[in-house]
């Protein structure tokens, strides 16, 4: 019986995984965010209102 996987497909397979798991993480927890986010900018509209 000869085996038939594919070595090279399990390696990628797994170090992408590892990839995906630290950038999540980097994310998650180092990133220091967008700046701005909570502050959007205002539109035409608003500005007329006032």
């Amino acid at each position: 019986m000869s085996d038939n996987h594919n070595p090279q497909g399990y390696w990628t397979f797994l170090a992408i995984l590892v990839f995906n798991l630290l950038f999540f993480v980097y994310i998650s927890f180092f990133h220091p965010g967008v700046v701005g986010i909570d502050k959007p900018k205002a539109t035409s509209k608003q500005e007329q209102s006032k």
